[in-house]
């Protein structure tokens, strides 16, 4: 309660008259009136805010619950839904010519070709860096745009989802499976080249996973071979760009999506380096054991 100042500082005496004993209740009963009054407007004032708080967080909360798949902003009560949940690294890139021409029939009896002559492989890191406790939804995957472009124009785009689960009561693995089909919502899937991904449950802080591989290697269509990222020429450079678009969230039965407010910003940039009849990024297999292996397979000896 807020300290009422004296209403009487400083009150002259007036003697004992007549009229002061006649008036001393009335003027008694006045001041408890007025210390009612400013008590009990000093009790609202304090309140009232207090009220209104609340309702503001309960309204927040149903937004977070209840986000939408098409969300471009996140509500304020929702920050920990949009921060980075990997560190991404690429650890081995490399593009050139192929030296695979596998033709196969599939099930149908029709003939599959690989998809390019000059197809790419990436090879990525993911680290683990955030709480996991401070997380409001059973399970989430960060969704990485992956483009590898050339000075000449031709370029492949993938789309790589990495999660792990935040409920670590949470093992309904159909569901993860699900989850895929929610890019669609991040972006128009006729304009990529290829997805992959990559889920662990229970995956704790500052932790590891080397391995997963992305690129046209290894993707075969009903069409014969094309040139791909060499289509226009032998390129001068080529350059990985990688950025998050956004996150895609399961809790309970919904899944929902969100929008990376930033997500033109790369979060990783490399620039591979000419290697004859290719380009190439090595952080990962001692030079002098390239020779002596499939360049699209990177193997540690």
């Amino acid at each position: 309660m807020i300290p009422l100042k004296k209403l009487f500082k400083n009150r002259k005496k007036l003697g004992n008259s007549n009229k002061l004993r006649k008036h001393r209740s009335f003027a008694v009963c006045i001041l408890v009136t007025a210390i009612l009054i400013i008590a009990s407007l000093s009790f609202i004032s304090n309140v009232a805010p207090t009220q209104s708080s609340t309702v503001a967080l309960a309204t927040d909360e149903r937004q977070v619950n209840a986000i939408d798949v098409t969300t471009q902003t996140v509500p304020s009560a929702s920050k920990l839904f949009t921060q980075q949940q990997f560190q991404c690294d690429v650890v081995y890139a490399y593009v050139g010519k192929s030296n695979s021409s596998n033709v196969f029939g599939d099930f149908n009896g029709l003939l599959e070709y690989p998809l390019s002559q000059y197809p790419s492989a990436v090879y990525l890191n993911f680290t683990r860096v955030s709480n996991a406790s401070t997380e409001f939804c059973d399970t989430k995957f960060e969704v990485y745009l992956i483009e590898i472009t050339t000075d000449k124009g031709p370029a492949e785009k993938y789309i790589w989802l990495e999660g792990t689960n935040y409920n670590h009561t949470f093992s309904d693995f159909n569901k993860v499976q699900s989850a895929a089909t929610h890019v669609d919502d991040l972006i128009d899937r006729r304009t990529l080249t290829g997805q992959g991904g990559h889920f662990k449950f229970n995956w704790t802080t500052a932790t590891s996973v080397v391995g997963g591989c992305i690129g046209s290697i290894a993707r075969y269509t009903s069409n014969p071979s094309k040139l791909g990222l060499w289509s226009a020429g032998q390129p001068d450079t080529v350059t990985v760009n990688i950025r998050i678009l956004g996150w895609i969230t399961i809790n309970g039965d919904s899944i929902s999506t969100t929008t990376n407010a930033a997500n033109t910003n790369n979060i990783l940039e490399i620039q591979l380096q000419n290697l004859e009849n290719g380009f190439i990024y090595n952080k990962l297999v001692p030079d002098d054991q390239l020779s002596q292996m499939d360049l699209f397979n990177p193997t540690v000896r």
